[in-house]
């Protein structure tokens, strides 16, 4: 009877075993796709308050990966050259009063590598399609938090001719007047400073441009314009999955030990 009782405890801690094993692996995929919906752009109204991305009185897009918030109308001032949007964004002013907001740029490119475009298909460079969206505040916007696709797979594989192709701006989320085609950033091309880092919507491409030609412009600026600290409905959500998953975890193991 003690031999019988040694393997029946032995056969309940593989089927706990591997339950639980299941449950860790169905939780990490759940947290991975709670990931991607783990930092949504959360909408900010003209005085500075929390609304809902996509509502009607919705000015500013708070990027939490990334710690900016965006202005949402994507097209601050039409086509113009590089020094024009630059300084449009600069002295740009939205809000009255308390909730004025003036530390608005455009957004940023870091070179990395080699001083210049270290061009690639397959990406992970600063320069060409799936490019290393750590370093571009754009690239990040168009590949991460929209999720859209460059003309090239990471392997630099053509995905075919638009629309089956399925990629350029076919997601612009909450913005608004997102155009497709060629965007300024506010950094200059250093191995020639007539020229500055550019991101195109239309197709995923990062690369320069001399600064006379007429591109397309969006407005950031650091943090999050929050006039107060309220708790965000997304977050409180992810707070009570993860209490509902912790809570599933701990009655399993009681059952699983008061069958043992």
């Amino acid at each position: 009877m003690k031999t019988m009782s040694f393997f029946k405890e032995k056969n309940m801690e593989k089927v706990h075993s591997r339950w639980l094993g299941a449950f860790v692996i169905g939780l990490t995929l759940m947290g991975a796709s709670l990931s991607t919906l783990a930092a949504p752009l959360l909408g900010r109204d003209l005085n500075r308050n929390a609304v809902a991305a996509n509502d009607v009185s919705a000015v500013y897009l708070w990027d939490q990966d990334l710690g900016i918030t965006w202005l949402r109308n994507a097209n601050i001032n039409s086509q113009a050259n590089w020094i024009t949007q630059r300084d449009f964004a600069l002295s740009l002013v939205t809000g009255v009063g308390a909730n004025a907001i003036s530390d608005w740029r455009l957004p940023t490119v870091t070179d990395g590598g080699t001083a210049g475009c270290n061009f690639s298909l397959a990406g992970g460079t600063d320069c060409g399609y799936n490019v290393d969206t750590s370093g571009s505040e754009m690239a990040h916007l168009f590949y991460v938090t929209l999720g859209n696709l460059g003309a090239f797979n990471t392997a630099g594989v053509y995905r075919g001719n638009n629309p089956g192709g399925g990629w350029g701006l076919t997601n612009d989320g909450a913005f608004l007047n997102m155009q497709s085609g060629n965007y300024w950033s506010g950094t200059e091309y250093a191995p020639d400073t007539g020229s500055a880092w550019l991101f195109d919507t239309s197709n995923g491409d990062q690369g320069n441009v001399g600064k006379v030609n007429g591109l397309y412009a969006m407005a950031v600026r650091p943090g999050d314009v929050l006039a107060a600290e309220v708790p965000e409905p997304e977050s409180m959500l992810l707070v009570l999955t993860a209490l509902a998953g912790l809570g599933l975890v701990r009655r399993r193991r009681a059952v699983g030990a008061s069958a043992l």
